[in-house]
């Protein structure tokens, strides 16, 4: 039904003369300390008309406006320092810095890409069946959290190299950690199986916007959707957001490239 379907609205953006939808799905790894400068990047040089982002809608807006509202409260840094430290206690203190206000830069980015016109979607559904896939999400937010423990506990330069060398592992399908990138899911079928299912939403959600924006009536002007998820969408081991986007045109990025 997916394969019809996506089939389907492929063929019907393709009859559409009048606008074409250009969709960019655009990986970023957890940690990553330069995704300010990236999504301004990303920003200036595509101007994307939706910016699509893995949380609910209600998440993304949460976190848009707490940091919209907040992010000159004296305070705000250091209750977000202390949060994470509570988390990752031997993280050093100028690698956590950097991270912190790269994260408030990036929600205040959206949120001046929004105030300039552009709509903010997030794609996870706030009804998907968590319950059902617990202990695979145990299992990977295990793996993220040794990823981040690794990368906070460094110095800020050795930070900003375990994050290019797990961008480039999740993308060659290679590693530097072991035999495997700490952000793939394919060695491990409980992985699989939950972010197939995750991925088959997503892909949905993405082909809907795709196929509403391009029955808009517009004159001559395409139609930008960027979507940025985390890179483990990227293994190519298993049914990911890509393959199952195969019957809509699309480009696969990484934030690291921009």
């Amino acid at each position: 039904m997916l394969f019809l379907r996506g089939l389907n609205r492929f063929k019907k953006i393709q009859n559409n003369n009048s606008i074409m939808v250009k969709l960019y799905v655009i990986g970023m790894v957890p940690g990553d300390m330069n995704t300010y400068h990236r999504l301004d990047r990303v920003i200036s040089k595509l101007n994307p008309d939706i910016i699509a982002v893995e949380e609910t809608q209600n998440d993304i807006d949460s976190l848009m406006e707490d940091v919209k509202v907040n992010s000159c409260d004296i305070d705000y840094y250091g209750e977000k320092r202390d949060t994470l430290l509570d988390e990752y206690p031997d993280s050093n203190v100028y690698t956590l810095r950097e991270y912190i206000q790269d994260e408030i830069w990036y929600y205040l980015r959206l949120n001046r890409s929004r105030d300039g016109g552009a709509q903010i979607f997030g794609l996870d559904d706030a009804d998907f069946d968590d319950f059902r896939y617990a202990e695979a999400i145990e299992i990977y937010s295990a793996r993220k959290d040794e990823f981040l423990s690794g990368v906070f506990s460094a110095r800020p330069k050795d930070a900003r190299m375990q994050i290019k060398k797990e961008y480039n592992a999740i993308n060659d399908q290679t590693s530097y950690i072991g035999d495997r990138p700490y952000l793939i899911v394919s060695d491990d079928e409980l992985l699989m199986e939950y972010y197939e299912a995750r991925d088959r939403d997503t892909a949905n959600r993405l082909i809907e916007l795709v196929d509403e924006e391009s029955q808009k009536e517009k004159e001559d002007v395409d139609t930008v959707i960027v979507y940025i998820c985390d890179m483990t969408h990227f293994d190519v081991g298993y049914q990911n957001i890509s393959i199952n986007l195969n019957y809509v045109e699309h480009s696969k990025r990484r934030l690291c490239d921009f």
